[in-house]
């Protein structure tokens, strides 16, 4: 009688973990700030949820022109205070290096930008702001709109009419 109570006990935990193992299978949605998501669709933002659960927005610029934009889903914490980063791509350099005049334009620009800064990663140029990650839909949204206009415009100081981001 012992026996088979335990085989049956035994049974439903292996039951029980193959229903788990096969919904992380079938969930393929990623996991996403419902926080973030909730501000974008009360303004009709569209966006995409791209593979890390983060927010992909694009906006369109006026004049042809569009800035593609990412609001993390993943934040981070200093003491007490949790932050979220919004990324928006303004420069693509063909190596590794930037040009010195770049890189002198991009530090100039970050001593005159009120929020935000230019971080070099890899071959890109990426403005970023970071922000209280519960920050209310107006202030999330003004931030996203600055780095979507700072990337275009730096795009355009640094490429012309090229529109690659």
């Amino acid at each position: 009688m012992k026996m088979a109570k335990y085989a049956t006990i035994t049974g439903l935990i292996m039951l029980l973990c193959l229903n788990s193992a096969w919904a992380q299978l079938g969930s393929t949605a990623p996991k996403h700030d419902s926080r973030v998501e909730k501000i974008l669709k009360e303004r009709d933002i569209a966006y995409r949820i791209d593979k890390d659960g983060d927010f992909r927005v694009t906006f369109d610029m006026g004049e042809g022109r569009s800035q593609l934009a990412f609001i993390m889903s993943k934040t981070s914490e200093y003491r007490n205070f949790e932050i979220r980063e919004i990324h928006s791509v303004g420069y693509r350099s063909a190596t590794e290096q930037f040009p010195p005049s770049v890189a002198n334009q991009l530090l100039e620009d970050n001593f005159l930008i009120k929020l935000g800064a230019w971080a070099k990663v890899g071959n890109l140029a990426i403005f970023i702001v970071r922000l209280s990650a519960d920050a209310d839909g107006e202030s999330l949204v003004n931030a996203l709109r600055l780095t979507l206009e700072s990337a275009d415009e730096m795009e355009m100081k640094l490429t012309g009419d090229e529109d690659e981001f």
